[in-house]
């Protein structure tokens, strides 16, 4: 069983937006296919103990807010135990910005909690976003572009400034980053 592989909790990423995900009905395809959407989820919670929680985009082309709302309602009543919306369609892919407003009107709408994604890549902004409503942010390109972010997002969240990352901090996070790279060996397939 996959509890006892040390996982504490599945997600089922229904908000990709790649071609080859979608080209073959998975990722935010799923968006058209709600149906299976919930079957899914209804199969995945009735085969664990684990929470199971899923992520999906505002829509597929347009966004419909009526129609995302159902979504995850029925989402939810399937047995997820938490949703992150990322506030692009999938057709927007990562081009445009996020709506922070509609997913949190959404979250207002579910009685799990919600997490939102996209377009966090400074610390004031993750914690500007909680303020929304959300119960948490999702932080993909800033913590590739600063991965003192979470810090720093903890240190204003407490009421303190953001500490400030010296010049050596980061050349010296590279170059543990670099002698990383050379020594861990994984198998990779060819």
């Amino acid at each position: 069983r996959i509890e006892a592989m040390g996982i504490d909790a599945l997600d089922l990423n229904m908000g990709c937006p790649a071609k080859k995900v979608v080209s073959s009905d998975h990722g935010s395809a799923l968006l058209k296919n709600p149906c299976l959407a919930i079957e899914i989820v209804e199969a995945t919670v009735r085969g664990t103990k684990l929470p199971v929680s899923f992520k999906t985009r505002l829509g597929v082309n347009e966004i419909n807010l009526p129609k995302i709302i159902q979504f995850c309602k029925d989402l939810e009543n399937a047995g997820a135990q938490l949703i992150t919306l990322h506030g692009r369609t999938a057709k927007q892919s990562y081009t445009g910005l996020s709506d922070w407003n509609l997913i949190a009107e959404i979250a207002r709408s579910l009685n799990i909690p919600v997490f939102g994604s996209g377009d966090c890549v400074e610390p004031h902004q993750a914690i500007a976003r909680l303020e929304m409503g959300v119960s948490g942010v999702l932080v993909g390109r800033g913590a590739l572009r600063n991965p003192w972010i979470f810090a720093q997002a903890a240190d204003l969240a407490a009421g303190r400034p953001a500490r400030e990352v010296t010049l050596a901090q980061r050349g010296q996070f590279l170059l543990d980053y670099i002698d990383l790279l050379i020594t861990e060996r994984f198998e990779e397939a060819d």
